[in-house]
């Protein structure tokens, strides 16, 4: 809810996604294939800058940022996403506040509560840009 970072699943069809970690200095993007792009150009694992790192051990890529840790394992294509603590009750998105709270995960991008589970998708849907 701050703006440190966001995180986007982008499904591409054909069972293909992307997901997009943005922060307040890159865009990283973890490409199908085991392929990553930083800020527009195809990298190298490992990936080392300020203020976000990726790393590729074995069948498992992890992007670590201030706060935060996303791990995929590539053969289950299971995410994994860790906050500090500092980001208690300060998300949003399908993944809920994160304040143990079960009343207000679905919170809408205006952050308003709703209980139709339609509206509170659509309200995250990422189109030109990030809510």
């Amino acid at each position: 809810m701050d703006g440190n970072f966001s995180v986007i699943l982008d499904y591409m069809g054909k069972q293909k996604r992307r997901m997009i970690i943005s922060t307040t200095q890159h865009t990283v993007q973890l490409l199908p294939k085991n392929k990553l792009r930083v800020d527009g150009a195809i990298v190298e694992m490992p990936y080392h800058a300020q203020d976000i790192s990726v790393i590729n051990e074995g069948d498992d890529v992890t992007v670590s940022g201030r706060g935060f840790a996303i791990h995929h394992n590539l053969p289950n294509d299971k995410y994994e996403i860790g906050l500090s603590g500092w980001y208690y009750g300060k998300t949003g998105g399908l993944l809920g506040t994160y304040d143990n709270e079960r009343h207000n995960d679905m919170m809408m991008s205006s952050r308003q509560l709703t209980s139709d589970i339609t509206s509170f998708v659509d309200t995250w849907e990422v189109k030109d840009r990030c809510r």
